[in-house]
């Protein structure tokens, strides 16, 4: 027997859409609504600022080249040695595996409501990401990931498996993404008083605490190859990033 629960549900959809978004009173997403659009999905919260977009766009670029490649080398290694896997279903099913290390959501997917919905599909893959400390980023229509791609169905989603060789625009987007997602609060902020909302402190981004501790290993893991390139104070590079110097000694005093 249904609970009262899920027959308001039932009967009053938008009802599952807040519960789904967190969004409790209806002013709030009212001035939520005020700075979405059929283009940018009200389950998006990052602005889409242009050097993040193109960021996104030279990454699946880069990777898409390196997986064409492999699959003209050698086709029988291209499933295990995959770049990127499309679609939500496949994406959750290799994030659920540990796979993937960035998750990219097109900006215009259909707000299907509803237990089971994309909605509903949407908000489970984030809060797996964030449990598994992965970011995630909208960029770009369905249309344009499509196109990017040379593919001949939209793309709702991609997960990245293995950024090699695109190290460079993957820490570039690490790096844009905390600004993307304050140009989004200030905007809501702004639609929140004109519509007479309570500004209360919310609570703080999983993704963004994702993304400052990811950039901070990437930082340190680029400090140490410097420091062992050039041959410099071994000290320094001891203190920049103890734990990978511990494991280099180790290997070095076993040979």
């Amino acid at each position: 027997m249904p609970t009262e629960k899920e027959v308001e549900s039932h009967e009053n959809p938008q009802s599952y859409l807040d519960a789904n978004l967190n969004i409790i009173d209806s002013q709030v997403l009212t001035a939520k609504r005020m700075i979405h659009s059929k283009r940018f999905a009200i389950y998006c919260d990052q602005w889409p600022i242009k050097e993040l977009t193109d960021a996104v766009n030279e990454l699946l670029k880069k990777l898409d080249c390196f997986q064409q490649k492999m699959q003209a080398c050698d086709p029988l290694k291209l499933y295990s040695k995959r770049r990127f896997n499309l679609g939500l279903t496949e994406v959750t099913k290799y994030l659920k595996l540990g796979k993937i290390v960035m998750i990219i959501f097109a900006t215009d997917i259909e707000e299907v409501d509803g237990k089971g919905g994309l909605l509903d599909i949407i908000n489970s893959m984030r809060s797996m990401a964030s449990l598994q400390k992965v970011p995630y980023v909208f960029a770009n229509t369905q249309k344009k990931l499509k196109g990017i791609l040379k593919k001949n169905a939209r793309i709702s989603c991609i997960g990245i498996r293995n950024y090699e060789g695109a190290d460079a625009h993957f820490k570039k987007i690490l790096e844009l993404l905390p600004e993307a997602k304050r140009l989004y609060k200030e905007k809501l902020d702004y639609a929140e008083k004109i519509w007479g909302v309570k500004n209360e402190e919310s609570e703080s981004d999983p993704n963004v605490a994702v993304v400052q501790s990811l950039l901070s290993k990437l930082t340190c893991h680029s400090t140490q190859v410097t420091d062992e390139t050039n041959s410099t104070n071994d000290k320094d590079a001891d203190n920049a990033c103890p734990f990978l110097s511990g494991i280099m000694k180790h290997e070095d005093n076993t040979t």
